[in-house]
């Protein structure tokens, strides 16, 4: 399915960096494109998910 949301896991293997890197360094950045929040509920909350032609959109803008 190619519309499947992406989590911080999958932007973290497109980009090619660790996990860390994306949610301590890029998901927080204002300028990032923003998270879908599914209420999952339970001990955990939430999960938040991307919209992966947004997340392209934002890479190819910040390209150098």
């Amino acid at each position: 399915m190619t519309d499947k949301l992406w989590s911080m896991d999958n932007i973290a293997e497109y980009l090619g960096v660790g996990k860390d890197l994306v949610r301590k360094r890029l998901i927080c950045k204002g300028n990032f494109p923003k998270a879908i929040v599914l209420p999952t509920g339970g001990s955990r909350g939430s999960h938040r998910r991307w919209v992966p032609a947004e997340v392209k959109k934002w890479v190819l803008k910040h390209r150098g």
